[in-house]
């Protein structure tokens, strides 16, 4: 699996499936640096976006998998992948 910290070249894609938010804040979170992306194969699985209490405390808004991915480990290896990022930030829990 290939996790990779999303683009806005890759804002179409994950507004087909992210309905959760307005297009321009998801647009404002890629460009925040604030959404992971997930890959199987080259095939895109889901994605990981967070945002930060106080500037400061980092907070999972969205964990989603696609239809058909989910149960298979993704989310549980995007979200270690986003607290090591974290951490290597100096961001604490």
């Amino acid at each position: 699996m290939k996790i990779r910290l999303a683009t806005i070249e890759d804002l179409a894609l994950l507004s087909e499936h992210e309905k959760h938010i307005p297009r321009a804040e998801l647009e404002n979170c890629v460009r925040q640096g604030r959404v992971y992306m997930a890959f199987d194969g080259g095939e895109f699985v889901g994605w990981l976006r967070y945002n930060l209490f106080w500037d400061l405390v980092p907070f999972m808004n969205m964990l989603y998998m696609l239809d058909g991915r989910r149960g298979k480990g993704y989310g549980t290896q995007l979200v270690a992948r986003w607290k090591t990022i974290c951490g290597r930030r100096g961001m604490k829990w």
